[in-house]
């Protein structure tokens, strides 16, 4: 129930930019495996940066790389 002179709204999140890559990627109808041979990146390094999970990626130079060429890439 609303209160009167209250409007009902949606709060957007802001997504990460694993995020973006994931819905780009979907979006596209390319799995991870197709990903992997187009980027030359190992599917669980790709897996690990749409979903935030930055301890299971090599050292943080690389991240930036791996950021780039996916993105490049796939086109996000």
């Amino acid at each position: 129930m609303i209160a009167a002179g209250f409007t009902l709204r949606r709060i957007r999140t802001v997504q990460t930019l694993g995020e973006k890559m994931r819905r780009a990627r979907k979006r596209k109808g390319i799995d991870l495996v197709e990903a992997e041979l187009a980027t030359k990146i190992r599917a669980k390094y790709l897996e690990a940066l749409e979903s935030g999970d930055f301890e299971l990626l090599p050292n943080d130079v690389y991240v930036k790389g791996l950021f780039f060429t996916s993105g490049s890439k796939i086109r996000f």
